[in-house]
């Protein structure tokens, strides 16, 4: 179970599949409440230290690439165009240039820029949190836990993509989620993990269609669940409508910018006049010769 204690015995840690009353003949209530609390303050403190090392080496201001077509996106977003027409809609991270905006709409720091740039810092702490919490449940060990933050938060490429506008820390955040909270649901069997498994896996492939690559993978788990009678068939339905629920930012945003039958070949829509962060500024008449007119985004 989640929540056991260290020092109980192996026979009380009953395995995923175990059956309910397997779990509850060893999880009282209160020693599970208190090792939630634990759970609790480990993710916690690997948030804080990650959030606090990140904001620290946080890039101040506009980048380049991908990060700088992100940061511009974010601005755009939903009117943002599609420089190849329909092929960019599987580049159009739509439910994290809708968190992303969201956020730097909220948190008024800086420029716009540096905002995106802190809410991928944020996503980076949590999916430390994620792991961190995994780890020592996984585990029970603190060295166990404290390397595999380490690893993970001191790590080249992930410290890198946590302090530029980025989608794959949200991406990360996402999976380790998914991961912490199917853990939960197969230890426990308790329906609400499994639900917000569901929920946040929707969202993700909406954030990014490679998060999509796990969900053939819950299907089967849930099914097999269905199966042994671990979940009934309406809970099973509930799943796929919190995952469309999740998922439907996304897809709508593809039906609306769908071009029509008999459309040209390249329907993509230009952003008005001073659709930019700053207007027409610098960064918008390196775009192109036709100063804010002429920059496209592929999102």
């Amino acid at each position: 179970m989640p929540f056991a204690r260290a020092s109980e015995p192996a026979s009380c840690l009953p395995s995923p599949m175990a059956g309910d009353a397997a779990r509850s003949a060893c999880s009282p209530a209160g020693p599970q409440q208190a090792q939630l609390a634990r759970l609790w303050l480990i993710w916690l403190a690997a948030f804080a230290a990650a959030l606090a090392l990140y904001v620290a080496t946080l890039a101040p201001d506009v980048l380049m690439m991908d990060s700088g077509e992100y940061q511009w996106s974010t601005w755009l977003f939903p009117h943002n165009p599609l420089p190849q027409g329909p092929r960019n809609l599987v580049r159009m991270h739509v439910n994290y240039l809708m968190a992303a905006k969201a956020f730097a709409l909220l948190v008024p720091l800086g420029s716009w820029f540096l905002r995106i740039n802190l809410f991928s810092a944020v996503a980076a702490a949590i999916a430390a949190g994620n792991v961190g919490v995994l780890t020592f449940a996984l585990t029970r060990s603190r060295a166990a836990t404290v390397l595999a933050l380490l690893a993970l938060v001191l790590g080249q490429t992930f410290w890198t993509y946590s302090v530029i506008a980025e989608v794959l820390t949200l991406q990360a955040a996402t999976v380790s989620g998914e991961l912490l909270l199917l853990y939960f649901w197969a230890t426990s069997g308790r329906f609400r993990w499994l639900l917000g498994l569901w929920l946040v896996n929707g969202l993700a492939a909406g954030a990014h269609v490679q998060n999509g690559l796990a969900t053939p993978i819950y299907l089967g788990i849930t099914l097999i669940a269905l199966w042994q009678g671990r979940v009934r068939l309406r809970q099973v339905l509930a799943c796929a409508a919190v995952w469309l629920a999740g998922f439907g930012p996304y897809l709508v945003f593809c039906i609306q910018r769908w071009p029509p039958a008999g459309a040209g070949k390249r329907p993509w829509v230009r952003p008005q006049r001073g659709s930019t962060p700053g207007g027409c500024g610098s960064s918008a008449r390196r775009c192109g010769r036709g100063g804010c007119e002429g920059c496209y985004s592929s999102g």
